[in-house]
């Protein structure tokens, strides 16, 4: 590290003083950690204009340098070639887990029976394109498949093709229906694939793969997609009502901790009993049969618990207006009041509210300065306020 002196002879400072605080940064650098480095050594390079930082690896306690220039310290090097190292060592290890894994799972599955084949070998495990050999359980047949994981799982069935009976769309479907297509013909495409000639229930013909039409994969020309992808994905058909909002906030009041009504419910231990709250339909069916009105007025129709301190459940609840319901309310002797929040100046503890009008200061400045500038409790208060707006300009 430099001296005073050197710092003073070759012109980087005219005061001792100044020379010392120089002195003092960078002794105040020594041992601080960046990355894997530790900062052992800084020194002022006079003709480059620049710091050397002398850095040793807490890893493998190599020496390097790093050069910076002014006050940019978090440019300091922060990794070691040890690290590269290291990194390629354990993607070693994964690999050759990883591989051995895969092996282990090949074997595992010799022996097992798949639809109409049994494995009887694993082929070639240590290549990329390992391979069964399964033999038919009925007649004995051969026939070797891709033991990767991927194909292996991407599999539909093992069914053997010497057993298969292939369907043979011919003549006697003509006539048959299927969802809203009815067969009227049999004809070729242009690929030479056979086709059914169908006609859609709202008149349509269209040409249908056979298979497609069988499994009820194609089910219209097209007429009907809207219709039948609305009633797959509607489950209730109510998402939009005012019923259905009553229900989710029911069930965000009791559940969800972040809902400005979750102490007064959730927080108390109320819950909504399993019949409502795993199902929509069934809280539906209880409100229409117990006096709801899809009609009434805003707060004329609200459900209430006519035991304040009971559970959301068919035997505690009712339909009735907002004015019966503030009737039916806990005494205020069980109301939890709110924690005020206090600070504690030189052993005397006293509300937040109060300290700021003893000081004149704005609570939520005090608060912002403690909070994001790390001021003390003392020092927000006392901090004098920062001119507002632009100075004027003196003419």
């Amino acid at each position: 590290m430099n001296t005073v002196q050197e710092l003073i002879d070759n012109g980087i400072c005219i005061e001792p003083y100044t020379a010392e605080n120089m002195i003092r940064v960078y002794q105040s650098k020594i041992g601080l950690i960046f990355g894997v480095n530790e900062v052992i050594d800084v020194n002022y390079l006079y003709h480059d204009g620049v710091k050397d930082v002398t850095l040793k690896c807490t890893n493998c306690g190599n020496i390097s340098h790093s050069t910076i220039k002014g006050s940019k310290w978090y440019k300091i090097r922060k990794k070691c070639p040890c690290q590269k190292e290291m990194k390629k060592q354990r993607e070693l290890e994964l690999s050759e887990k990883f591989q051995k894994e895969k092996k282990t799972k090949i074997l595992n599955r010799v022996g097992n029976t798949y639809g109409d084949y049994t494995i009887m070998s694993a082929n070639d495990i240590d290549t990329d394109k390992p391979t069964y050999t399964m033999q038919c359980n009925i007649c004995g047949c051969e026939k070797e498949i891709s033991a990767k994981e991927s194909s292996f799982n991407s599999r539909i069935d093992f069914h053997c093709t010497k057993h298969y009976e292939q369907i043979k769309y011919d003549k006697s479907y003509i006539g048959k229906k299927n969802n809203f297509l009815t067969v009227i013909g049999i004809t070729r495409a242009e690929n030479g694939h056979r086709m059914f000639d169908c006609r859609c229930d709202c008149g349509t013909v269209k040409q249908i793969e056979p298979a497609h039409w069988d499994k009820g994969i194609v089910k219209s020309c097209g007429c009907k997609q809207i219709e039948l992808l609305s009633a797959t994905n509607t489950k209730h058909g109510h998402s939009g009502d005012r019923l259905y909002c009553v229900w989710r906030n029911m069930i965000e009041r009791c559940r969800n901790k972040k809902n400005e009504n979750y102490r007064n419910y959730g927080g108390r231990g109320i819950r909504v009993c399993d019949e409502w709250k795993n199902d929509f339909t069934k809280f539906y069916d209880w409100a229409m049969k117990n006096g709801y009105d899809y009609s009434a007025d805003f707060g004329e129709c609200t459900i209430d618990r006519e035991n304040v301190n009971g559970n959301y459940e068919p035997s505690n609840c009712r339909w009735i207006t907002i004015e019966e319901q503030q009737k039916n309310k806990r005494p205020s002797s069980e109301w939890k009041s709110r924690k005020t929040k206090t600070w504690t100046i030189d052993g005397v503890t006293k509300p937040q509210k109060e300290w700021c009008e003893e000081y004149g200061a704005e609570l939520m400045t005090v608060r912002y300065r403690i909070k994001h500038k790390g001021l003390s409790v003392l020092e927000a208060l006392t901090m004098p306020k920062m001119t507002t707006g632009r100075p004027k300009k003196v003419v």
